[in-house]
């Protein structure tokens, strides 16, 4: 018998005293009884890390920047002049996202990348005025980073 595999009529209460990483318990009805499997986490789309909680990249621009999805999936820029933006990282057949937060003084300017495609094709901009403000940004791609659809999440917020 596999160790992994118990018969479920024997489980009382069961508890590890150490969490067990990129793993999960698992119901097997089976022949001839049904058991508890503890699998390994393999090809699953999301696999929550530290709580679901997301990685937070926080940045200065000042020219241009790159988003690379391969250090988080939640941007924080603070912008000290206008810039322009790129997107990497986007893994081919599966669905990609991030969040860009933008804190700027309002008169600053964001040049989209060429991929990036807004509601009613129009090209979005930070918002305008004086004082600092943090707009929110939702970006999504469903062919490896080809097209990013983007959408505007708030504008003015509070830094």
């Amino acid at each position: 018998m596999d160790p992994n595999l118990v018969d479920i009529v024997q489980l009382k209460d069961v508890s590890y005293p150490v969490p067990l990483a990129n793993r999960q318990l698992l119901l097997y009805n089976g022949s001839p009884v049904n058991k508890w499997e503890n699998k390994p986490i393999n090809d699953i789309a999301a696999l929550s890390i530290s709580g679901g909680m997301e990685k937070v990249v926080s940045a200065t621009v000042s020219s241009a920047f790159t988003v690379n999805l391969a250090n988080g999936n939640v941007f924080y820029l603070t912008y000290n002049a206008s810039t322009s933006l790129a997107f990497s990282g986007a893994t081919a057949n599966t669905a990609c996202s991030f969040t860009l937060y933008v804190l700027h003084n309002g008169t600053r300017t964001i040049t989209w990348p060429g991929s990036v495609r807004w509601a009613d094709r129009a090209t979005e901009n930070l918002s305008s005025g004086s004082g600092n403000r943090v707009d929110a940004f939702v970006f999504e791609s469903i062919d490896g980073g080809a097209k990013w659809f983007g959408s505007v999440v708030g504008r003015n917020f509070a830094p």
